[in-house]
């Protein structure tokens, strides 16, 4: 918060009562009350079971979200990085690059993840990519970097809250066979990317206006072992990276 709104202050229980007992009125000239489960009764949130849902069908510029992105990367890591058509950084001259960036987010650490031999050969199939010139591959293991390390990766790759939105931008997230939540559909869809769900060698994407119906956990939602095939994501990616402007869905 602090970063994307330097300006504002955060004020916790001490400082509230610090107004109390001054006795006094004071008046805001703009207060917002958030409530969870006011949010869940609106009539949206049985179509994408969040707390933002009352907000899904709102009139807003596709830029809506880019004053936050450029602040918040410029005050953590220094610079926002400029993307072409290609996805190539143009700017500023210290990250220039001659290929786009990808990275996969790898929670092979963790608790939900994929089964080791998906992932080995996942990553095989990415850096096939790699070695093809098409793009530059990071495998991110998220908890080994500080915050700034993170954004950093984030900003000049496929991350759905740092890099810059384009015709290009994709979210390739991977759910258990049969699973589906929507929470980073929504984000990645809000900030201007494409998003695709994968279910081991099934993708599914939807134009604008349009959402996956409902939300599924299956009892591997949350498995050590999902699975996933790693030449479909590389072709997704490939297409993505390859066709010309006026061929892609976003």
């Amino acid at each position: 918060m602090r970063v994307a709104f330097p300006s504002m202050s955060i004020e916790n229980a001490d400082v509230w009562d610090d107004y109390a007992s001054l006795d006094t009125t004071f008046v805001f000239e703009r207060a917002m009350i958030i409530s969870r489960v006011a949010a869940h009764t609106h009539p949206f949130a049985g179509q994408w079971f969040k707390m933002i849902s009352s907000t899904m069908t709102a009139n807003v510029s596709d830029a809506f979200w880019e004053p936050v992105r450029q602040t918040t990367t410029q005050n953590i890591i220094g610079y926002v990085p400029q993307l072409n058509s290609k996805g190539q950084i143009t700017s500023p001259p210290q990250v220039v690059s001659d290929m786009p960036f990808v990275t996969y987010i790898s929670r092979q650490n963790g608790g939900r993840r994929l089964a080791e031999t998906d992932h080995s050969e996942l990553v095989s199939a990415l850096k096939e990519l790699e070695w093809s010139g098409l793009c530059q591959v990071y495998v991110a293991h998220m908890e080994k970097l500080t915050m700034a390390q993170q954004l950093e990766v984030m900003a000049r790759s496929t991350h759905q809250l740092f890099m810059p939105p384009s015709p290009r931008s994709t979210v390739i997230e991977i759910f258990a066979p049969g699973s589906y939540v929507h929470d980073y559909a929504i984000l990645s869809r809000n900030v201007g990317h494409k998003h695709y769900g994968v279910w081991n060698d099934t993708l599914e994407t939807h134009p604008r206006g349009q959402w996956h119906q409902g939300v599924h956990y299956t009892a591997d939602f949350h498995g050590l072992s999902i699975p996933v095939h790693g030449p479909a994501i590389a072709d997704l990616i490939r297409q993505r990276l390859s066709d010309p402007l006026e061929k892609l869905e976003y």
